[in-house]
């Protein structure tokens, strides 16, 4: 028998593989649960979310402008699900970033735009169905650019965060 027959036979071996395998699935499993709550670069994961749920607005504005809206209206209140969905996750990330840095009014400013989106979809829902489709457009719009404002600002926020670091450093 050869070394390595007598060293892979061995019960410390065995043990040792065993060992390494439980750590690299918690390590996997951890790391899969820090992804999913957004732990990390809170910003940068606040930035995606905001980005999922300005798809899913952009989709709802899609079926409530058009033609065959008020037929789409089931289809619609499932995208408002989705809306309110990702407005939570991201929401909870930005409200996270808070926790420590309570002192940012920009991320402040940008969850509170952003907590106002699924209401404004609401509001457009109930409009569809009472048929006053003539402003719909502009609500979607002003949605659209209170997403696009709250980027910015996380952005900017991110900015003055890696700015803060190098100068600590």
């Amino acid at each position: 028998m050869s070394t390595i027959e007598r060293l892979v036979s061995s019960e410390s071996f065995d043990a040792m593989v065993v060992s390494i395998c439980f750590w690299v699935i918690l390590y996997v499993v951890v790391k899969l649960i820090t992804v999913h709550a957004g732990v990390g670069n809170l910003l940068k994961n606040g930035d995606k979310r905001i980005a999922k749920l300005r798809k899913a607005v952009m989709h709802m504005r899609m079926l409530c402008t058009s033609r065959g809206a008020k037929k789409n209206l089931a289809k619609s209140v499932k995208v408002l699900d989705d809306v309110i969905k990702y407005e939570k996750k991201a929401t909870r990330v930005l409200t996270m970033y808070l926790f420590d840095d309570r002192n940012d009014f920009d991320v402040a400013q940008a969850r509170n735009l952003v907590k106002s989106i699924p209401d404004a979809c609401r509001e457009a829902l109930v409009k569809l169905a009472d048929k006053q489709t003539d402003d719909l457009g502009e609500r979607f719009d002003k949605m659209l650019e209170d997403l696009k404002t709250a980027r910015e600002l996380l952005k900017k926020a991110d900015m003055l965060d890696k700015k803060k670091e190098l100068l600590r450093m």
